[in-house]
């Protein structure tokens, strides 16, 4: 069940925030689509309803990703989809209006919005990894934490798998394992999170971690990175 307290709603709407990613445009197994003609894309695939497309514009406008950032505009396409039962464009919808980001900020907007995102299955393990890591409402277990957000991870966040690609590198609260390590970092690349282009430039260009060092694919992480700012 939803807990509504005021900390618990402040810490929803945060963990909102951080998973905010491109998830229709950038698909798995394949390198990160570039900005060129992507808004035409997905404008045409959300014409004919397709709902990742409509929250993917809704991201794009909301973070400034190949256009410029209008929250007001992210909001309309954020509603768009969330009309189709989309719990992860109702979760930034919860977001934005937690924040007051184009519009204003209203708390019984942003609980309606949660409580519609947790009917629809978006009350993801990235939110009570965020309790645990915290210690805010429950005792705090870095443990725990971080099985909630291999959790995440495997449930698709990218922010979830680029911290559990970190933590098994380090081996402090999961095994230490590097091959897991490059093979999150990578997932969370494939899903658009731009810090992953960025360890992974540097992986490749060093040859760590049993990776085999390599240029081009150094280079192609790294442009990925500078375009997309991280």
């Amino acid at each position: 069940m939803l807990l509504t307290n005021k900390k618990t709603i402040i810490l929803f709407i945060i963990t909102a925030a951080e998973i905010a990613f491109m998830s229709s445009a950038l698909s798995e197994n394949r390198m990160p689509v570039r900005c060129d003609g992507l808004l035409e894309q997905q404008t045409d695939r959300a014409n004919q309803g397709d709902v990742e497309a409509l929250r993917t514009i809704g991201d794009m406008y909301s973070v400034g990703r190949c256009v410029e950032p209008n929250s007001a505009t992210a909001i309309k396409w954020y509603e768009k989809a969330a009309q189709k039962r989309d719990g992860l464009a109702m979760l930034q919808l919860a977001n934005l209006y937690g924040f007051g980001y184009g519009v204003e900020a209203d708390v019984m907007e942003t609980i309606k919005w949660l409580k519609l995102a947790e009917q629809n299955g978006q009350v993801p393990g990235m939110i009570y990894g965020r309790l645990y890591l915290e210690g805010d409402l429950v005792p705090k277990s870095m443990g725990r934490a971080y099985a909630f957000y291999l959790e995440a991870a495997e449930q698709g966040y990218p922010i979830a798998q680029y911290i559990v690609g970190l933590e098994y590198f380090q081996g402090k609260y999961l095994s230490k394992n590097e091959s897991k390590a490059v093979q999150w970092l990578t997932t969370a690349a494939q899903n658009g999170y731009p810090d992953a282009y960025r360890v992974l430039g540097e992986i490749y260009e060093q040859g760590q971690f049993n990776v085999t060092q390599d240029n081009r694919k150094a280079r192609q992480w790294f442009d990925l990175a500078t375009e997309s700012g991280a």
